[in-house]
Parts: C-alpha cells; structure tokens; sequence
C-alpha cells in the first residue's frame, strides 16, 4: 500500500469515529445489567398492580354528591278526570294568564283541543327555592340526575322550610323504570313547624328496595299552604350515589 492510500484510509477512519452514528452507537449491556434488569422488572410490575389496585379500590367506594336548587321542582296537576286520562300527573308549564295549550283529548282522541291553562300555585325566588304561594297544598316533582345507571341511591336529602302549624311537607323519592313507571319509592316528611323563623329541616330517603338499569329517579313532595302568611316550600335537594 503506498503512502497516498494509507492517509485516505486514515482520513476515512477518523471522520467515521467523529460522525453522529459512530458516536451514537450503542453498546450491547453487560452480564451485570442485564441481570439488574431482569431482577428489577419484576419488583416494578408488582409496584404498578398495587398501584393500579389501589386505584381501582378508591374508585369504588367513591361517593357522588349532586345538589340542586329548589327552582328545578315544577308544580304538577290533575288533569280533567275523564277517558285515558284519568288521574295522570302532568307537569305545570304554563303560567298564569297565558294563553290554552293545544293538545291532544285522550280520551275522545280528539287532536288540536284547547285546555285552559293550568293556575301556578308556586313561586320562585332569586335564591333558588320554591314556595306555595297559597293556601292550598300543591305537589312539585324534582328531578335526579343519576351518573350510577346501574345501581340505586345510597340517600337522597330534602332540605324544606316547614311554616305551618298542622300540616307536614311530605316527600317521595321513586326509581322508575325507562318508560318513567316507579318500581319503588322511599318517603320521609317534616315533623313541628318554624313559623316566626326559616329554620329548615332534612327530609332523608333512604335506598329503594328496587331499581332498574337506565331508570330514572325523581321526587314528589306535597307542600301545604300559607298558614298566618308564612309559606313553605323546597330549599334544596341532593342524591347520594356510590
């Protein structure tokens, strides 16, 4: 080999052991960090079980808490006791002094008949709460949002301003099937009254005996009415899921 060929050859060897490759090349691991590795990995997947165990464990006793304001409960009525119709709740939408809503005579299957709209006995406040504005009991259906599709409440909790001298605020919790017909129900009212002051009380409803997969859960409370002035009505409600 002659002397211009051993400086090429030269030349080629060292711009290949300054170049990005050469000096990014990796080397095989030893016999001892192979052996670390292997010993290691095994400690690590149990820690990431564990771990993941855990998390599994805190998810499901986890408990979800919704609160709503008294102002999403809607009076409910009677409607005209005659044909299909008999004896179904339907939801007060109308207020007083609106025109008649068009609908459907169930009873006579006469469509586009004209009903009166029906009279609110309720009223609203700016802090959320609902009140019978009335001397007369009305009833009111809140509704529940359930994020458990499969399993029932753990409790449901009523808070009301009871302010009248005889009659109690009563509520009934019900798990409904999909069409909306309860399969069971749990109930609690207010005991006494707090007619000078706004001392509210708890209603607790505890678990149902029954429920059904995508269900719905609502609650029905009868409200009494004004007594000396004072009304009564829903302050707040909350449900219970785990």
């Amino acid at each position: 080999m002659n002397l211009l060929s051993k400086r090429i050859l030269i030349t080629k060897e060292d711009t290949m052991k300054h170049s990005p490759l050469w000096q990014n090349k990796q080397r095989p691991p030893s016999r001892l960090a192979r052996r670390w590795g292997r010993k290691n990995l095994g400690g690590l997947a149990v820690a990431v079980s564990l771990l993941l165990a855990g998390v599994s464990d805190a998810n499901a006793g986890q408990i979800d808490i919704k609160v709503y304001p008294g102002t999403l409960c809607k009076e409910t009525a009677r409607e005209p006791e005659s044909g299909r119709t008999k004896g179904r709740f339907v939801l007060n939408r109308t207020p007083t002094g609106n025109a008649g809503i068009a609908t459907r005579d169930a009873g006579r299957n006469r469509p586009n008949q004209i009903r009166p709209p029906i009279q609110t006995h309720v009223s609203y406040d700016g802090s959320g709460r609902v009140f019978n504005r009335t001397t007369s009991s009305v009833t009111v259906v809140c509704p529940l949002i359930r994020d458990n599709s499969k399993k029932a409440w753990q409790e449901i909790q009523v808070s009301v301003a009871d302010r009248h001298h005889t009659q109690d605020i009563s509520c009934r919790a019900f798990s409904a099937k999909e069409d909306g017909l309860p399969v069971a129900s749990t109930t609690d009212h207010s005991t006494g009254s707090n007619i000078s002051s706004f001392a509210s009380q708890i209603l607790l409803l505890g678990k149902p005996a029954q429920e059904r997969d995508y269900g719905t859960f609502y609650v029905r409370c009868n409200i009494p009415g004004k007594d000396s002035g004072y009304a009564s009505g829903i302050l707040t409600y909350r449900i219970i899921e785990r």
